[in-house]
C-alpha cells in the first residue's frame, strides 16, 4: 500500500529485511523492528536508493534503558521520513516518459532503431524544468502506442 499518510510498523525476531524489501514498492513506508533480545531491538527504515532499489537502512537501536530514560540516543536517523523532503531530490534517477508526436505539446523524432528523441514542445519544457528542480537528469522517452 502506497500512501503519504499510511506507515507500516513491523516487529520481527529474524532478519527479513532482504525478503521484505523485495516485495515493497516505492512509496511504501515501513519501519522494521528486529528484536535481538528481550531488552534490545534494531530499528530499520525502508528507503529507495539512488539505483532505484528499495532497501532497509539501519536507523539505530532501541533498548529498555533508552525507553526508561526517555531517550533514543542510539537513533541515527528519522525512521519515517518526510515525503515532501524525501522526494525533493530524485538522486539523479531515471524517469520514464511515454509520449506521442503531438505538437505543440511534444515534437519527437523516432530513429530507425526505435529510439525516441524529443525535439521541442511545451511538455518537454515542463519536464526539463522539473528535472532540474528535482534532480532527475536522465530521461528515457518511449513512444506511446494506442
Amino acid at each position: 500500500m502506497e500512501s503519504p499518510t499510511i506507515r507500516w510498523f513491523v516487529i520481527v525476531e529474524e532478519d527479513v529485511t532482504a525478503q521484505l524489501a523485495g516485495v515493497l514498492r516505492e512509496g511504501t513506508q515501513v519501519v522494521l523492528v528486529r528484536r535481538v533480545s528481550s531488552i534490545k531491538a534494531q530499528l530499520f527504515s525502508s528507503r529507495v536508493d539512488p539505483d532505484g532499489n528499495i532497501r532497509f537502512h539501519q536507523g539505530g537501536w532501541w533498548s529498555e534503558e533508552s525507553w526508561r530514560d526517555n531517550t533514543l540516543h542510539e537513533l541515527k536517523t528519522t525512521l519515517v521520513p518526510n515525503l515532501g523532503q524525501l522526494y525533493s531530490n530524485f538522486q539523479a534517477r531515471q524517469l520514464l516518459v511515454s509520449t506521442n508526436d503531438n505538437w505543440p505539446f511534444f515534437k519527437i523524432n523516432t530513429l530507425d532503431n526505435g529510439t525516441v528523441i524529443p525535439i521541442a514542445g511545451i511538455d518537454l519544457q515542463v519536464i526539463t524544468t522539473i528535472s532540474e528542480a528535482l534532480n532527475f537528469t536522465s530521461v528515457q522517452y518511449n513512444r506511446c502506442h494506442y
